[in-house]
């Protein structure tokens, strides 16, 4: 017959260390809405910004960084060398870099931050 071993596990009351303290907080996982807002909007004007790059450099970029494809990959669905590929989605990232769209969400006051007197 085997007997199951007493497990080594500690259990902590909801409680503090005394009854009459207070309850824990357990922390909320769920994404602020505030943020998740933010993110979505950020989400969007990148995507607007990625269609608004050239077509050859766009396509190379979804497939590469959307779509999680590797480089082999995004070189065979367009039907070019992996050198190639490689050098479409560096100028569109860099396309993206340059874009004043971008800049726009990267300002500190577009996280909620406010500059005052040039500091954060």
């Amino acid at each position: 017959m085997i007997l199951r071993k007493k497990r080594n596990s500690r259990e902590l009351s909801a409680y503090g260390p005394g009854v009459d303290e207070t309850v824990w907080e357990v922390p909320d996982s769920t994404p602020n809405p505030e943020r998740r807002f933010a993110e979505r909007e950020q989400e969007r004007i990148l995507r607007d910004a990625i269609s608004n790059l050239r077509p050859t450099i766009r396509c190379a970029l979804e497939l590469q960084i959307l779509e999680h494809r590797s480089i082999e990959e995004t070189a065979a669905r367009i039907g070019i060398s992996v050198s190639a590929a490689k050098a479409r989605i560096f100028h569109a990232k860099a396309a993206l870099r340059k874009s004043k769209v971008l800049r726009k969400v990267n300002e500190p006051r577009w996280h909620g931050l406010e500059i005052k007197g040039g500091e954060l």
